[in-house]
Order: C-alpha cells, then structure tokens, then sequence
C-alpha cells in the first residue's frame, strides 16, 4: 500500500490498444509511476489500472449503463469532437475527444456518474437498429433485448414498460444449465434517446463513473492533453491513500 504520492503506481493493460501512449499521458501528465501489465501476478504491484481500447467492454464492467456498439462508426470513420472536461478540469476549456469505431452510453442508472455528454448522429448501421427498436416500441410490441443496443432514453417523455428481455442460463443446483426468465417487474423501462429533426443526432454519454471505475467512449491518449489522466490519477489517489 502507498504511503504516500510518489509511491502510487498506475499499470496498464498491455495486451491491446494504445498502451504505450496510456503510460506516457499518466507519466507525464502526473509524475506518477507506470507499468505495463501483461500477467495476473503484476495486478498485486500497482494501484490502479488502465484498459485501453475495447471500450463496450470495459463499459460491461461498471454494470448499470446500456451500450450501443460502434455508435460513432466504424474504424475508418474515426474522428476528433470537442467533448467535456473532467470535474475540476475546467481550465482549458473543451476536452479533444478522439473516436475510434467507439460505442456510445446511451442510459446510465441511478448508481452512475455522467460526467461527459455529446450530441452526435449515429452511423448507419446503429441508426438503422435504434429506428427498428422505436418502430417496434411505438406499435407496442414486445422488445427482446438487443445485443447491439440495450438502449435508452428519451426526452419526449414516453415510457415503454412493456419489455422482455432474453432468457438468461443460470446454473442449477446439480450444475447443469436451465433457462430463467428475468419478470417484468424486475426489469427497468427502455427510453431511446429522442434523435433531432432531419438530422437524427441524439444526446449520448461519452464519459461516467461508478466508484472507483471511470469509463470513456473517446480515446484520451490520443491527445496532448492530460486532463482525464490527471483525474483518474485523482480518483486512484483518494482510494489507495484513504485506506
């Protein structure tokens, strides 16, 4: 356990992604300490950690928020947007969000901290299914659950409460698999984001947190700009120091 600053660690999950630049935006960005972790044993050395890339992953992880995949397109339709700035980051302005093939949040619960918004138009393919699933909910049907979109939240105001969602295997007592139906009751309520007029641009989360999880849809370490480096540094030191 750190005692003090200069003794956190911050490791990085060297297996994909942009690792390297992770490791150079913590160092430089906070003068902290970094290594790459590419073994279960390295997890008892650091303090924190980094996941670079696979983004709807790593959003699975903090639980509670619905995920469209590849929202923001494809890898050859990557592109940079003025996002948010962390909390206590203001100085300077708009953060350069860089996207690549990125998924987008589009409901958190209760238990999330949204910390980033944009308004962004879906690619082709998300904008396909987010219609489907609002045609489907409008006529009032019955929604399965999409692995593509889990997704949710409108302005307008209309509710759909009406919902399955796909059966889930449990393991049984005698350890083989059976099918249990999630109730209705149990499930919360799918809102799609409202999409603007002529333009189908719908508000989405782009960075949030839960506990001492932090997760973003843009690509931080593509950037000359430390700020969300510096505040997951933040979020390390108060967890690790106040133990």
């Amino acid at each position: 356990m750190p005692t003090s600053e200069k003794d956190i660690v911050i490791g990085v999950l060297a297996l994909q992604g942009a690792f390297q630049e992770h490791q150079e935006c913590q160092e430089k960005g906070t003068g902290c300490k970094t290594v790459q972790i590419k073994t279960p044993q390295q997890l008892e050395q650091i303090d924190g950690i980094i996941f670079p890339g696979g983004e709807s992953t790593a959003m699975g992880l903090i639980g509670s928020v619905d995920v469209c995949r590849n929202y923001f397109g494809s890898q050859i339709s990557s592109f940079e947007m003025p996002t948010p700035c962390p909390p206590g980051f203001e100085e300077g302005g708009t953060f350069p969000g860089v996207f690549i093939r990125a998924p987008a949040i589009l409901s958190a619960g209760d238990d999330i901290q949204v910390l980033g918004r944009v308004v962004a138009t879906p690619c082709r393919q998300a904008a396909v299914v987010l219609r489907e699933l609002e045609s489907k909910l409008a006529n009032g049907e019955n929604v399965v659950m999409m692995g593509v979109v889990d997704a949710l939240e409108r302005t307008c105001g209309l509710k759909y409460q009406d919902v399955k969602r796909e059966s889930t295997a449990v393991a049984s007592s005698v350890g083989v698999e059976e099918k249990k139906d999630t109730p209705l009751s149990e499930m919360h309520k799918i809102e799609l984001p409202g999409a603007a007029d002529g333009t189908n641009a719908r508000e989405v989360i782009c960075a949030a947190r839960k506990g001492n999880i932090l997760i973003t849809a843009f690509h931080p370490e593509i950037t000359q700009d430390y700020r969300w480096h510096q505040y997951f540094y933040n979020m390390v030191k108060e967890t690790t120091l106040s133990k």
